[in-house]
């Protein structure tokens, strides 16, 4: 999984302490040949009034 975060939250973390990016997920990928893949996820937040997220996808590369 790819967390972003911009600069100004970085900066707003290293001054209060805080931490804003607490979270762990389990995800899954199931590919059906060389060209189609599909994948799930969910997301748990670990931070306070933050909701949880479930992902789910399908890829195909040409």
């Amino acid at each position: 999984m790819y967390n972003y975060n911009d600069v100004d939250t970085l900066i707003k973390q290293a001054k209060t302490g805080l931490d804003e990016v607490d979270n762990f997920a389990i995800e899954a990928v199931y590919k059906f040949n060389g060209n189609l893949r599909t994948y799930a996820g969910y997301k748990f937040e670990q931070v306070d009034n933050q909701d949880d997220q479930i992902q789910a996808g399908i890829r195909y590369d040409f």
